[in-house]
């Protein structure tokens, strides 16, 4: 059985991905990032961002989504390409991040993550599902029950807003490959299979919770936590708190 790497194994590193392609992936708690760069002759890069995070700071009480989703231009030699992505994050889009988060994220159009090829499209699935995991940001809120139900239901919302359109397939292929507590058994070759229809079973029981029925992203809306679910949530101030920092820190440096 192949095993995907773990993303920790490559996390700010740029390796080439065969065609020109590189790609980027960085693990910034509470947020994930993938940058695919493709050269131009004229020796600059094109770099597609896709920024995903929780969009509440209470850890398990809202699923991590598509945050930020865009397409820019960066000019300089490819060993410094790392370098420059770093520093547009840290300087520039980690504030919209923020910004993003407050306001619950985004669901871009599916018709964008299948016209990326297969490899890019397997990247970013599966390193932001994996990262997420290891941050547990599909973990339930303290005393929630149906643990495993949430958890596929926060997984769910988070492939629906990055545009993933077979939902079930890929998540009964990451939870088969890289559940955490058979890490150990899957490199040792041991299959432990979960297929789509045991996430079907799962989706349908958040569905009757009524927890899936809020984090299924609706054309023209962005998903969203149910009502019960963040009610013990702590208040979004603190990313307002945090976002404020930034561009305070930003404006003392200028």
């Amino acid at each position: 059985m192949n095993t995907y790497p773990s993303p920790s194994e490559h996390d700010g590193t740029i390796p080439a991905m065969g065609g020109g392609r590189l790609f980027l992936h960085r693990v910034l708690n509470p947020f994930v990032f993938s940058v695919e760069c493709l050269p131009r002759p004229d020796g600059t890069f094109i770099c597609e961002w896709w920024v995903t995070g929780p969009t509440n700071p209470q850890l398990g009480s809202a699923p991590p989504v598509l945050l930020i989703h865009f397409v820019m231009g960066i000019g300089c030699k490819k060993e410094d390409l790392e370098n420059e992505i770093n520093m547009w994050w840290e300087q520039r889009i980690e504030e919209l991040a923020f910004a993003s988060a407050i306001s619950g994220g985004i669901v871009v159009d599916s018709k964008r993550l299948k016209e990326l090829p297969a490899a890019t499209q397997h990247d970013i699935i599966h390193n932001h599902l994996a990262s997420h995991d290891r941050l547990q940001h599909f973990a339930p809120a303290k005393g929630s029950r149906a643990t495993l139900t949430i958890r596929t239901a926060f997984m769910y919302g988070l492939l629906r807003s990055l545009g993933v359109s077979k939902v079930q397939k890929e998540i009964a292929n990451f939870e088969s490959l890289n559940f955490p507590e058979f890490w150990d058994e899957v490199k040792g070759g041991e299959d432990i299979t979960v297929t789509p229809e045991v996430i079907n079973q799962r989706l349908t029981h958040a569905k009757k919770l009524l927890i899936l029925e809020n984090l299924t992203p609706k054309r023209g809306r962005r998903p969203n936590a149910s009502t019960q679910m963040r009610e013990a949530s702590l208040p979004n101030e603190d990313f307002a708190s945090r976002n404020n920092q930034l561009t305070r820190e930003g404006d003392a440096k200028e």
